[in-house]
């Protein structure tokens, strides 16, 4: 039987290494997330995440960055066994950065070689950045609240008040979607398209305080309202009847609306105030009616006015969101919701003590039909603001076309498949001795304001 011969491997030559295996090679980059929004005067940060064998990155650059618009890295981790690099990377606007959609950004990990090293020298990632203009603008004021005054007892011995409870919400709502018309003073080159972010607690004298939120039917609409955790209080008057002159309307003096527009000119919008307060003053319908009565009265209030920007000329405006401050009879059914009635009558003689009545007020409204109430005002525009949104910077108010005022819409809408529950504690005096007026007090939710409103009736 013939000898099998095992095959042996040939013997190296003298002087001949054997050749080494191949380098393993693996250079990659990635962004997460892989596109961002970045807003004049803030910064985003992503993560990129590289691998790199046999050598190392050593630095990250950009490419094709907008003007104004930095970026920065900062390497975070790094694993020697899986060769893979963590950074956080930093992206930061100016806030003259204008507004652009879909940039593509290199993120470009790169790695000191030697010349003629086959290896690539640059592992590229691409995120796509989405940059948005932002802009504020003073404005005059903006109307908090109208509070009715209950009922009042001649003789200063008032014996009315009204006291809007833990549970109630007196405020309004600020829509925006009405304010940049063709047909007025503003004309748009934008769309309102967003809503509040963020919340903004506003105090409320010393009695209570407002919140804002957003809407959840209108997101182009802010709703200012009492907060639930207070109480507001109210005196009936020193005078028989129903006086629509001491009704009062709560306005913010110090209010700073903050703009932010995308490339496809979609705006959003948030209210603040500069500083560390808001400025917010009470002004009587007697004194928006009679401004010298205002500087009798109350002249540091007059004062605080005037260097709002709130000038006499404006206060018609004002007044028209009060439809009896100047005579008006007729109740709109869809701003004023029936509530309650009860009697208002004075007592045998001057000697003997007014009839009062303590009792809850409770409105639960529900419609069958939307009823949309509107009502506009103007407010003056402060100059000091500027806004980007193409390729220069321009003034917010040149860019919107608006003059020196804007419109600024407050609604309500009462629909059947939404209810609103609105409770107020009433202590309610009748007239003085001699009384000769009706003898009934009908009291309505105005939903405009949120607040109840008193009118006198026969029967």
């Amino acid at each position: 039987m013939a000898e099998k011969i095992t095959p042996q491997p040939a013997a190296a030559k003298p002087g001949i290494l054997p050749k080494p295996p191949p380098i393993v090679s693996e250079f990659v980059c990635s962004v997460d997330p892989p596109e961002i929004a970045l807003t004049g005067g803030e910064s985003v940060k992503v993560t990129a995440y590289v691998i790199a064998t046999p050598v190392p990155a050593s630095t990250i650059e950009f490419e094709g960055l907008p003007v104004g618009v930095t970026a920065s890295s900062k390497l975070v981790s790094s694993n020697a066994t899986t060769h893979a690099y963590t950074y956080d990377i930093t992206f930061s606007a100016d806030a003259n950065t204008t507004a652009a959609a879909n940039t593509a950004v290199k993120v470009n990990a790169v790695r000191s070689l030697p010349v003629g090293t086959a290896l690539p020298r640059i592992a590229t990632a691409t995120l796509m950045l989405n940059t948005v203009a932002y802009g504020q603008i003073s404005l005059s004021h903006v109307v908090l609240a109208l509070i009715y005054a209950p009922p009042g007892t001649s003789g200063g011995k008032a014996s009315s008040s009204v006291s809007y409870a833990s549970t109630s919400s007196t405020g309004t709502t600020i829509d925006l979607s009405q304010s940049f018309k063709t047909d007025q003073d503003t004309q748009a080159s934008v769309t309102i398209s967003g809503g509040v972010q963020g919340v903004v607690n506003i105090g409320f004298g010393l009695s209570g305080e407002f919140e804002s939120t957003t809407t959840s039917t209108d997101e182009s609409a802010l709703t200012i309202s009492k907060s639930e955790t207070k109480e507001l209080d109210v005196t009936g008057p020193g005078t028989d009847g129903v006086d629509y002159t001491q009704d009062v309307f709560y306005l913010w003096l110090n209010p700073v609306m903050i703009f932010t527009i995308d490339a496809q000119g979609a705006m959003k919008w948030s209210l603040a105030y500069p500083g560390a307060s808001m400025d917010i003053q009470y002004a009587y319908v007697s004194w928006l009616k009679d401004p010298t009565l205002m500087q009798q009265q109350g002249p540091k209030v007059y004062e605080s006015l005037q260097s709002a920007g709130v000038t006499p000329e404006m206060y018609a405006d004002i007044l028209a969101l009060h439809p009896f401050a100047n005579g008006g009879t007729d109740i709109d059914p869809a701003r004023f919701l029936p509530v309650d009635e009860f009697p208002y009558e004075g007592p045998t003689s001057p000697t003997n003590p007014v009839q009062v009545n303590s009792r809850t007020f409770t409105s639960t409204t529900s419609s069958v039909n939307t009823l949309k109430t509107d009502a506009s005002y103007k407010v003056a525009l402060g100059v000091d603001v500027s806004l980007t949104l193409g390729p220069a910077t321009a003034s917010l108010k040149a860019e919107l076309k608006v003059t020196d005022s804007m419109t600024v819409d407050a609604a309500s809408t009462q629909t059947s498949t939404t209810s609103s529950t609105q409770t107020i504690k009433a202590t309610i005096g009748g007239p003085a001795f001699g009384w000769s007026g009706q003898t009934h007090v009908r009291v309505y939710l105005d939903t405009l304001y949120n607040s109840f409103m008193f009118v006198l009736a026969d029967t």
